[in-house]
């Protein structure tokens, strides 16, 4: 059974979130690889902030000292001089401004990994299984045995690659998908859904403004039973009610509408109908837009398993410029279901 034990999340010494050694000790070679891989990408993206951030400050003296070379010219310095000292203190800046970028890279860069082994962590921390507690009459041992860890509850998933896949191609599938995803996830209900309900609404609110009158006793006198009177439908005023400490009735005008005019406000209803979809791209009903959710994350989940298994390949090759999305699925970056 999966635990329902909440766990500390463990770090090494960088702050890279990692399986407690309990869990790592558990994991399959292949993952224990995959967590150890994630360590040398982020002691490498720590080591890239810290060198970007020593060329700032680097370029930031450079730019110090191109200004005060500039500044301390005189008024009787040759214009040349003057052009070239601004030229320098412009170059100067110039890479200033790009040091503060690549400092920025740098710091998304090692971000994104810490992001993935965070989100792979608590993967395979909340597959952890446990054996059930021992009930023995009489023995306070058991307490002790509470909880004991049984094993961890993954799948590792074989993921081949389509002949001819390439890293950049899969990228942009995905990429495209996700936008499709947003568009489908938006998706207003369809006009003619919508319509149905807005009629049935209306039929039902004029069900209920029917009136009724009565002819009176004899039509002489003061008491309300005596008299002639029309019943007219009425719905009841919560708040003011709750003011008043008593039930307010009020005449449902609604219902009076929706019956006595019904035929007009029909007519608007579609008028407006017409003039809220116009232009609409995607309209579903919920039903099928959650089909097509489905069907989208189940090929998004395929999709980032091609990637991931073409990233590993990748790293395994030696190439440093590759890593996983940062909102990277972590089933397809283990391989696991």
């Amino acid at each position: 059974m999966n635990s329902s034990v909440h766990h500390t999340l463990t770090y090494n010494a960088s702050g890279l979130p990692r399986p407690e050694p309990s869990t790592y000790d558990l994991l399959p070679a292949v993952l224990q690889e995959k967590f150890d891989t994630f360590e040398d990408r982020y002691a490498n993206a720590h080591a890239a902030v810290d060198g970007a951030q020593a060329q700032l400050a680097s370029t930031q003296d450079d730019l110090d000292r191109a200004k005060s070379a500039r500044d301390s010219l005189g008024l009787d310095t040759d214009e040349r001089q003057k052009q070239a000292a601004q030229e320098k203190f412009d170059r100067a800046r110039k890479r200033l401004d790009q040091r503060h970028v690549d400092v920025q890279q740098a710091i998304g860069r090692r971000e994104t990994v810490r992001t993935v082994a965070l989100a792979c962590t608590r993967k395979v921390e909340g597959a952890r299984t446990y054996e059930p507690m021992p009930q023995r009459a009489g023995d306070l041992q058991h307490v002790a045995e509470r909880g004991k860890l049984a094993g961890l509850d993954l799948r590792i998933v074989e993921t081949k690659v389509p002949k001819g896949a390439s890293l950049s191609a899969v990228s942009a599938e995905i990429d495209a998908l996700r936008a499709h995803r947003v568009g489908v996830a938006n998706a207003v209900p369809s006009r003619e859904s919508v319509e149905r309900r807005l009629l049935a609404d209306l039929a039902e609110a004029a069900r209920r403004g029917e009136i009724s009158v009565d002819i009176g006793n004899d039509g002489f006198g003061d008491g309300d039973a005596r008299q002639p009177s029309i019943s007219w439908p009425t719905v009841g005023l919560r708040a003011q009610a709750r003011l008043a400490g008593e039930r307010v009735m009020t005449i449902d005008v609604e219902a009076l509408a929706a019956r006595h005019f019904g035929d007009a406000i029909r007519a608007e209803i579609r008028a407006g109908l017409d003039q809220r979809y116009e232009g609409v791209g995607l309209a579903l009903d919920p039903h099928e837009k959650a089909k097509k959710l489905r069907e989208i994350d189940a090929r998004l989940l395929e999709l980032e398993r091609i990637e991931a298994a073409l990233v590993w390949q990748a790293i395994r090759n030696g190439d440093t410029s590759v890593f996983f999305r940062a909102d990277a699925d972590p089933r397809a970056v283990l391989g696991v279901a």
